[in-house]
């Protein structure tokens, strides 16, 4: 198989199109994997009853199950039961009226709050307890113990954990042609299947992950470095 450069040109551009989905995807469930997911860390981290044991086991059922079963787990829900939840809520829309990217970013966003609550839980274990003791005997809350003492501690932590899952999740965003939106990869294929130019069409993807991962690399260890020096004047 000879490798054309017009043709990876071609699936080039057309994958570089869908730059602006893949990330719109990957940053909104990030979004809601860290709304959603920092409150599950947090009920495990104090171990809060009743609460505790139904957050581990959910999030262990979520990471059990591959992502595109969770993906045409949730299309087929939603197409099934859609029409009759918005008649039930009085709206008059149907399933034909809502774009599928909100099905996808709904089904990643399930991944997501398991995988980033992980992450979150990770760096706040990651915080020896005598930081807690050390709070507490200088008069602070629990609360501010947490905020002032705990939290910035955790975050450096958590830096590298949230770039690892922002590459995954503009990964994992190549999955989302299984509800029919077309992202970076699939831009390329669709281009493929009419010139069957397929080591270019996968070439191209790669070459443009490649440089996404790159800059979330480099964002992540800038934000490092200001975080380490914010901490320092601030010691």
């Amino acid at each position: 198989m000879n490798f054309q450069l017009n043709y990876f040109l071609l699936c080039l551009s057309s994958s570089f199109q869908k730059i602006p989905v893949s990330l719109g995807i990957a940053l909104v469930t990030l979004l809601i994997g860290l709304l959603v997911g920092t409150p599950i860390a947090l009920t495990r981290v104090f171990r809060v009853r009743i609460l505790n044991p139904v957050f581990a086991c959910i999030v262990a059922m979520v990471k059990a199950v591959p992502v595109n079963l969770i993906i045409l787990m949730t299309s087929l829900w939603y197409n099934a039961n859609f029409n009759a939840v918005a008649q039930a809520l009085g709206l008059n829309i149907t399933v034909a009226d809502i774009s599928k990217i909100y099905v996808a970013i709904a089904a990643l966003s399930i991944a997501a709050i398991a995988l980033i609550s992980e992450s979150v839980r990770g760096a706040l274990m990651s915080v020896g307890k005598g930081q807690y003791e050390a709070g507490y005997s200088v008069g602070m809350t629990k609360f501010q113990t947490f905020t002032r003492i705990i939290m910035p501690q955790a975050f450096l932590v958590l830096i590298p954990a949230l770039i690892g899952n922002i590459n995954s999740l503009i990964k994992l965003s190549s999955l989302v042609i299984l509800v029919g939106v077309q992202d970076i990869l699939n831009a390329g294929i669709k281009n493929a299947s009419i010139y069957y130019c397929y080591l270019e069409a996968y070439l191209a993807a790669a070459c443009i992950y490649w440089a996404l991962s790159i800059i979330c690399t480099n964002l992540g260890k800038w934000a490092e470095v200001k975080l380490g020096k914010y901490r320092r004047t601030q010691a």
